[in-house]
């Protein structure tokens, strides 16, 4: 009802808001010709097809994405990491974007941050100095800021957010410590 304020109390609420939250951003400036061809997320690997594209980031999602786009027709797929090898991701992903780097569909560049894009590409920091990667187009996946402004908007402070380890199983009477005995 609009206009109607309420007060509710519970003893437990359980807000389903994702955790991807907002994307983090580049940590560079991003001139005015790049706008359009920066993306911080990917729907469609088809519109990239024919196309130079650099992935940064080497989570599930930034090789999701590589994989997703090295299967298009004539695209060109390099991953930017920082690291220097996979520290993390599920192994179905790891073991993919192996396959897909050993048949010469993608490369990773290990060890290479963005530092700057030009109209024609993008510039690397590498251990072998600046690297110049010539791309149409730049997908950054390099996590997500947590909506925690939102809980702590809605009067939600820091020490009440608790999350949820495995998923929640009715019928384990661990998860429901207040339930009457009767239900478990």
């Amino acid at each position: 009802i609009a206009g109607v304020a309420a007060a509710y109390v519970f003893v437990r609420l359980l807000l389903s808001i994702g955790q991807r939250g907002t994307p983090r951003r580049l940590p560079i400036e991003v001139p005015s010709e790049w706008v359009d061809r920066v993306h911080y997320s990917l729907a469609d690997a088809r519109s990239f097809a024919g196309r130079r594209v650099l992935v940064v980031g080497l989570g599930d999602v930034a090789m999701e994405a590589a994989v997703a786009l090295s299967r298009q027709p004539g695209t060109e797929v390099i991953l930017c990491h920082r690291g220097d090898d996979f520290h993390r991701g599920k192994a179905r992903n790891i073991a993919e974007v192996r396959r897909r780097q050993a048949a010469s569909a993608l490369r990773i560049l290990w060890q290479s941050e963005i530092r700057g894009l030009e109209p024609d590409g993008a510039a690397l920091s590498s251990p072998e100095g600046t690297v110049k990667i010539q791309c149409d187009a730049l997908l950054v996946f390099i996590g997500s800021i947590a909506p925690v402004a939102l809980l702590r908007q809605a009067g939600i402070g820091a020490g009440e957010i608790a999350s949820v380890p495995r998923p929640l199983n009715p019928d384990d009477p661990a998860r429901w410590p207040d339930r009457p005995e009767e239900t478990r």
